[in-house]
């Protein structure tokens, strides 16, 4: 199979039963048959394989196309890297292309054997489409060629719009400064203490109630010099007198944003509350414009202790910082 062309090839079509269902295509070599297909709708967090292709010859390679539906925001590689953890597959390397796309190149080692392939996720509204093809480390360079066309040439015919896993909320603060939140979040009331000072808080809850998330976006009316390192401790302290207990050693960095942001400091720290030992971790983004700071910050699990509620509270909190609008400097 070593050179082939893509005259060789022919495109596999398929659709995704789901909610919204959505056609998509493969490219796999015209030898190839479907040795299983699922016509049965996609469910929430439980991966259903939608269609198997495999060589006419009884060989050890296949190819997966796998599909699930989604409940909350998550970037594609994020979920990836979920996704290949619960599966004990070793990543070699893992590309984010964009929020809604993903690939990785893995290997597992199972019953003695090493296997070695390549997987690609799609996200398209809610659905998530996988495509994985694994191999035996011994023959992956044999094999490389059919492996990359068939899970590189994964297409949509057509992408949900707006491609959204779950809907987005509009906020707005001083009523000139607009973002965007998702909407499975529990939004309080806005807190205004002082004139030139307004807070959203979020929070997002489990199935018993717990918190998994805790999200605050504030704006600064920055008529005065304002010193975006003070205002992040200033937070900080907003947060420990919530319970929460920080640890030391925090890090910080300067982050470069597109105008109207003229400067941006970010900070992370882990944390705990008062009442468990449970890791926890804090990060908040510091954005000044000519008229207003803007203090982006978010608590949750830590990566190690939940990644998956970790990457979900990161994905919101990338939703609402890119997504804010200045309406007096349009």
């Amino acid at each position: 199979m070593i050179g082939m062309t893509t005259e060789d090839y022919v495109a596999a079509e398929l659709t995704a039963i789901s909610p919204a269902p959505f056609a998509f295509q493969l490219l796999l070599p015209g030898s190839w048959e479907v040795k299983q297909v699922n016509e049965q709708p996609l469910t929430v967090d439980s991966p259903t394989i939608i269609a198997v292709f495999e060589p006419p010859q009884a060989t050890n390679i296949s190819v997966q196309v796998i599909g699930i539906l989604l409940n909350n925001e998550i970037s594609a590689a994020h979920w990836l890297e979920y996704y290949c953890s619960l599966s004990s597959w070793h990543v070699d390397t893992l590309q984010p292309i964009d929020a809604r796309r993903a690939r990785a190149s893995c290997f597992v080692r199972a019953e003695g054997h090493e296997l070695r392939g390549l997987v690609t996720v799609t996200v398209n509204g809610n659905t998530l489409i996988l495509i994985q093809a694994f191999v035996p480390s011994s023959e992956f360079a044999a094999l490389s060629d059919v492996v990359n066309m068939a899970v590189r040439s994964f297409r949509t015919e057509q992408v949900r719009q707006p491609n959204v896993i779950e809907d987005w909320s509009n906020f707005s603060l001083f009523q000139d400064i607009g973002f965007f939140f998702p909407a499975s979040w529990h939004v309080n009331q806005p807190q205004s203490g002082l004139a030139d000072r307004m807070a959203i808080d979020f929070a997002r809850t489990g199935t018993n109630g717990e918190i998994l998330g805790f999200a605050r976006l504030k704006a600064i009316s920055a008529q005065q010099p304002v010193d975006l390192v003070q205002e992040l401790g200033k937070t900080r302290r907003e947060f420990e007198g919530s319970d929460i207990i920080f640890d030391g050693g925090a890090t910080s960095k300067a982050v470069t944003l597109d105008p109207p942001f003229i400067e941006a400091t970010e900070v992370t720290v882990g944390a705990r509350t008062s009442e468990s030992n449970d890791p926890l971790e804090f990060t908040a983004l510091a954005m000044k414009t000519p008229s207003h700071v803007i203090i982006s910050s978010i608590l949750g699990p830590s990566r190690k202790t939940s990644f998956y509620n970790w990457a979900v509270n990161m994905r919101a909190h990338e939703i609402a910082n890119a997504s804010l609008q200045f309406k007096s400097q349009s």
